[in-house]
C-alpha cells in the first residue's frame, strides 16, 4: 500500500473518529502530550504455519493491500465513571 493511500486512511479515520465523538477543547491541559494519537499496521497472512514460528516449526508471512489504522485521542483512566473505558468506532471496509 503505498503511502498516499495510508494518508487517505488516516484522514478518513480522522473524520469519522470526529463525526462520532466531537472534538477535543481547543484548551489542553498539558502541551507535551498530543491531542491525538493514530497509529498504523500494515496488513499480513501467514499461508502456513500459525502459532508455529515460535516453536521453531515454518512459517510463511505474506503482506496483503490491507492496513489497519486506528485514530483515538485521551489518556488511560484508572479510577471514576470513565475508569477503563474505550470507546471505538469501525469503517468495517
Amino acid at each position: 500500500m503505498s503511502n498516499g493511500n495510508i494518508s487517505n486512511l488516516v484522514e478518513e479515520a480522522r473524520k469519522l473518529f470526529q463525526q462520532s465523538f466531537g472534538s477535543p477543547s481547543s484548551e489542553h491541559e498539558d502541551a507535551s502530550k498530543p491531542l491525538f494519537h493514530c497509529t498504523c499496521a500494515p496488513g499480513r497472512v501467514n499461508l502456513i504455519g500459525e502459532h508455529t514460528d515460535y516453536t521453531e516449526g515454518l512459517v510463511l508471512p505474506m503482506c496483503i493491500s490491507y492496513s489497519t489504522v486506528c485514530y483515538g485521542s485521551g489518556e488511560v483512566v484508572s479510577s471514576g465513571e470513565e475508569a477503563g473505558a474505550c470507546r471505538i468506532v469501525s469503517t468495517n471496509e
